[in-house]
């Protein structure tokens, strides 16, 4: 990494600008985050892995030996902060914040390997600090910045450094097992990468010897888990897999609902296209246009998957460094100070857009009022019930977090048998499809949740709507109001011999 110390810090005035205006980024992101942010349940999954890890039970769910979590980097990270017994949802933040400003760095990197000057190189990564997707997930204790950093950085020194050779098979193969550890979708990455370098070397043999070095890596890896959790799979990927192209409408609309929040730099690219690729084509205008075939892929797999129900563009971050860099690649040759007033204004927009976004602020003021209610349930049932007490949930983070109950998670993300074998309901949102009633009341679970936070009525969710239509259900559990809460349900006393709770 020689070169990047020479580009960043070898003293000269232009070095100290980079440095000032990647410094300021950071702070930027850090800043808008904190704003912006909302506390987020699916980041406390993978709090519950690292908090069991540290008490000595494993990567356990609460007792479940379950592979509940895709990242497998980040609930390692997550782990290993752990032992220093500061508060894992604080540790979550920091580690966010943490990837964010990796991801500005991995940004400018990009930018600089594909000719790019200081200034102009610094203005992706500025635009990136103040977009309001990537700002939220630098708070929030999800590993989605840490993955768009190691994307660009991937992609950087796989096509682009060595004046468009790429570096050798050995770190490309560590960047690419880095990026498949942190989201399983860095295989989709590797794969484009694999065959953009056979095409541009006329030849297989790089991609085939980094090839090799990456399974190396990863299969010890993947080897672990299997013995750990009896499957080569996350359970995550059981219960979103196998729809097909069910999705796909969903996934088409996830992109169109974020175009609003992007159409400052959408308009800028159809500007830069026009005007650019299609009257010549230098090297670094051709490297743009791999970024945006790049980006491109990804959003198509996106659009696949049926996008995603957390808040804002969770899975267009990865892409963003892509496109970003690319539109600084079209963009004229100017001078810095019409460079940065133009980014400013991109930024600024970015930043009124995204606050003009009804849906976005609504569901994130959703997430803030939960966690509160979330939290309380958890340390009230903690307080209430016994050890051991069988907890089933829709929400699978904060009540198992802070509660330390066992759960039946109802959607499937932390349980085996809903993941493989639960009901599709493709109607419903990614993530949120799968569902099985009536063996969440075969486990006799002494506590139900219906909702997402605790209610008197069922969900939409498969597990919710079968278990309130059944008899069992309404014959074996008494509601019981938390003020302040919501409702929760009981299993009664003496009911198959049990005692109260279960």
């Amino acid at each position: 990494m020689r070169e990047a110390r020479t580009e960043l810090f070898d003293g000269s005035r232009a070095s100290r600008a980079g440095r000032l205006a990647i410094g300021f980024a950071m702070l930027l992101a850090v800043a808008y985050g904190r704003i912006v942010r909302a506390p987020c349940d699916d980041a406390y999954i993978f709090y519950v892995y690292a908090k069991n890890f540290v008490q000595g039970n494993g990567l356990t769910y609460n007792g479940t030996a379950v592979q509940g979590f895709t990242s497998v980097v980040w609930t390692a990270l997550l782990a290993l902060a752990g032992l220093t017994r500061v508060p894992l949802p604080i540790l979550g933040e920091v580690l966010s914040g943490a990837s964010a400003c990796f991801a500005l760095w991995a940004t400018y990197r990009l930018g600089r390997r594909i000719g790019l000057d200081r200034f102009r190189a610094a203005a992706p990564a500025f635009l990136l600090a103040l977009t309001g997707d990537f700002a939220f997930y630098s708070a929030v204790g999800l590993e989605e910045c840490l993955f768009a950093g190691l994307v660009a950085l991937t992609v950087s020194e796989a096509l682009f450094a060595k004046g468009g050779r790429g570096r050798g098979p050995l770190p490309v193969a560590i960047l690419m097992a880095a990026t498949i550890g942190t989201r399983p979708e860095g295989g989709l990455v590797a794969a484009l990468l694999f065959a953009w370098m056979t095409v541009r070397d006329r030849s297989a043999g790089r991609s085939l010897r980094t090839g090799a070095i990456l399974a190396a890596i990863v299969f010890p890896a993947a080897l672990a888990l299997r013995l750990a959790y009896g499957s080569w799979l996350p359970n995550t990927y059981y219960v979103k897999s196998n729809a097909g192209l069910a999705n796909f409408g969903e996934g088409v609309d996830y992109l169109l609902r974020a175009l609003p929040r992007y159409a400052p730099l959408v308009a800028t690219l159809a500007l830069a296209g026009s005007l650019r690729i299609i009257r010549r084509s230098a090297p670094r205008e051709k490297g743009a246009a791999l970024l945006f075939v790049l980006a491109a892929a990804w959003l198509v797999y996106v659009a696949a998957q049926g996008g995603h129900n957390l808040v804002g563009g969770r899975v267009l971050v990865p892409a963003l460094p892509l496109l970003y860099v690319g539109l600084a690649a079209l963009a004229p040759a100017a001078r810095p100070r019409p460079v940065l007033a133009v980014a400013a204004l991109a930024a600024a927009l970015l930043v009124a857009a995204y606050a003009r976004d009804d849906r976005v602020q609504r569901l994130a003021g959703v997430w803030r009022k939960n966690h509160a209610i979330l939290e309380a349930a958890a340390l009230r049932l903690r307080d209430e019930f016994p050890p051991g007490t069988k907890v089933a949930l829709n929400a699978a983070g904060i009540i198992p977090f802070y509660s330390g109950l066992p759960a039946i998670d109802m959607l499937g993300l932390n349980d085996r048998h809903i993941a493989r074998s639960g009901r599709r309901d493709r109607g419903l949102r990614f993530g949120h499809q799968a569902g099985d009633g009536a063996y969440v009341l075969a486990e006799k679970p002494g506590v139900i949740l219906l909702g997402g936070t605790p209610s008197d009525r069922p969900g939409l969710y498969v597990s919710d709507q079968e278990i309130w239509a059944s008899s069992e259900f309404h014959e074996r559990y008494d509601r019981v109001d938390w003020e302040g809460i919501g409702t929760i349900w009981v299993r009664r006393q003496g009911v198959d011999g049990e005692e109260a709770g279960g």
